[in-house]
């Protein structure tokens, strides 16, 4: 009997993904239809043209802890990661929300820089944001803009890697939306350590945050959060010099993903660093906390 309830369960998810599947493609095809279709009238290049900039420019406001924010949200997911920026990561807001005024905060692998921009309005702190991919960049510095904190964001337009040279950045699907992730540079690898199929993939080069302070006289960080996918462990090999003058990273890395847990744990545990498992009223698990001694 239960065996039987299950698979009628089973079924009518099927049934429902099918539904959606088909309502989504159904007016795809409406969209589409109605795009070309005013494209052919008189000035009708220039109307979907500013129609397209509409999209583009739709914007998401939203309040954290007092603060708040505006988004540029040309789709789901940036409208997603902006809605939920209190709710997705609550410890890093509750991390970022007790730096003092002395920090200056690296964001590495800052996607279209929702913490970043929190960081820069909450704390009026000097903040780094580094991101590689050039759909979330357009986002990264719109947002900026919008919020009018130009002058406190620096944006680095790089991968991120043990030493600087050229790479292979490779793309998933998702990357190449706008709020994508799963991105890599140097190594075909997703965030759990399995192959990214079907990557789409771009010569670009990488830069260590060693040369990248040293070369471009930027202030050292005090405090880091790497968002990397995978690719900590290459971070922090090209950061020994300026580990000195960390004193908080907060590091997200796969569960699943052994080989990064096992290199992240060596490297900033032989760097004098300790993992907090739990503070400012949050657990620190995938998110890991690690603290200097």
């Amino acid at each position: 009997m239960a065996s039987t309830s299950t698979g009628m369960f089973k079924s009518i998810i099927q049934l429902i993904k099918k539904i959606i599947f088909f309502y989504e493609i159904f007016f795809d095809l409406i969209l589409r239809i109605s795009y070309f279709s005013f494209r052919a009238i008189p000035r009708g290049k220039q109307i979907t043209t500013r129609s397209l900039s509409s999209f583009w420019n739709t914007e998401t406001s939203v309040s954290a802890n007092g603060v708040n924010l505006v988004f540029i949200t040309p789709n789901w997911l940036t409208s997603y990661r902006a809605k939920t920026i209190k709710t997705k990561e609550p410890e890093t807001i509750g991390w970022i929300n007790s730096f003092g005024e002395d920090v200056v905060f690296w964001d590495i692998g800052a996607n279209v820089g929702v913490f970043s921009i929190y960081a820069g309005l909450a704390k009026k702190i000097k903040v780094v944001a580094v991101e590689p991919s050039f759909m979330n960049l357009d986002l990264l510095f719109r947002n900026v803009q919008r919020n009018k904190i130009q002058e406190l964001i620096t944006i680095v337009p790089l991968a991120l890697s043990r030493s600087s040279k050229e790479q292979v950045f490779f793309m998933s699907k998702m990357g190449m939306d706008w709020g994508g992730a799963h991105n890599s540079s140097g190594r075909n690898l997703l965030h759990d350590g399995s192959e990214m199929i079907g990557a789409i993939n771009s010569k670009q080069l990488s830069v260590s945050l060693d040369d990248l302070c040293m070369k471009f006289d930027l202030a050292k960080p005090t405090h880091m959060k790497i968002d990397v996918d995978g690719l900590e462990s290459e971070v922090l090999a090209g950061a020994i010099d300026i580990l000195d003058a960390v004193k908080e990273i907060l590091i997200e890395v796969d569960l699943r993903n052994m080989r990064e847990l096992k290199k992240v744990n060596e490297a900033l545990s032989s760097q004098g660093f300790s993992r907090i498992y739990d503070d400012f009223g949050f657990q620190f698990i995938e998110n890991q906390l690690w603290r200097r001694k």
